[in-house]
């Protein structure tokens, strides 16, 4: 009686290892912390935190297209006006989307390598 639940058991798991495929596309949520390393207004908006989502479409190749959007928000820090030579107020920036595309370079299983471009949008 052992042996039979023993090779049910192990022909089961073995059914289930073998019927998987591999999803088209794999999405992954991020967290990032974005400092403002050169800026006019650095003292107005020194850091930033945002989310973004990346998505892999999962291609026989080592190369996959992958798509991506973030979203950055830069809390202001100080409140000193800062001008332009001309006395119009220089611009913070408060927040940016990125919308990015491009490919990823998987030599291995869990790491990849992302070469994307795309536009930014600041202050909406």
């Amino acid at each position: 009686m052992q042996k039979i639940i023993v090779s049910l058991l192990l022909s089961f798991i073995l059914t289930e290892g073998f019927a998987q495929q591999e999803k088209s596309l794999s999405t992954y949520l991020s967290f990032q912390v974005t400092p403002a390393l050169h800026d006019q207004t650095l003292g107005n908006n020194p850091l930033g935190m945002g989310l973004g989502l990346q998505t892999f479409f999962n291609v026989s190749s080592k190369f996959k297209p992958t798509a991506e959007i973030t979203g950055d928000i830069y809390f202001p820090h100080d409140d000193v006006f800062r001008m332009n030579g001309d006395g119009t107020a220089k611009l913070e920036v408060p927040s940016m989307v990125n919308l990015l595309a491009g490919a990823a370079f998987a030599p291995a299983k869990n790491i990849y390598v992302s070469f994307v471009a795309g536009p930014s949008f600041i202050n909406g």
